[in-house]
């Protein structure tokens, strides 16, 4: 695990996209451009969310990320997470571990 990075756009919206068109528990239906999930990208990282990336054998195979989770002064201490799985690690165990440094 590591922290995603703008190179890491492409593998992300690969992952992504293929939730959109392909699953349910996404719920965009259009897929996304590069540009918008570099926006979503910029969003969170300038809000000070993390936004993580799974590695393996040097490609990016997962990606989670963190955010708001409604804008009411009630929720204010509360986040939503999101983690996404390329389709070939669906059902597998990926062993996920992240230290902010």
């Amino acid at each position: 695990m590591r922290r995603a990075t703008l190179a890491d756009i492409p593998a992300i919206l690969e992952i992504n996209n293929h939730e959109i068109l392909h699953s349910t528990i996404n719920y965009d239906f259009i897929p996304k451009t590069v540009q918008e999930q570099q926006e979503w990208f910029h969003e969170k990282t300038k809000a000070g969310f993390p936004f993580i990336v799974a590695v393996s054998e040097e490609k990016v195979v997962g990606f989670a990320s963190y955010g708001s989770f409604r804008p009411k002064p009630g929720y204010r201490f509360t986040v939503e997470h999101s983690l996404y799985l390329g389709d070939k690690y669906h059902g597998k165990i990926l062993g996920l571990f992240y230290h902010k440094s």
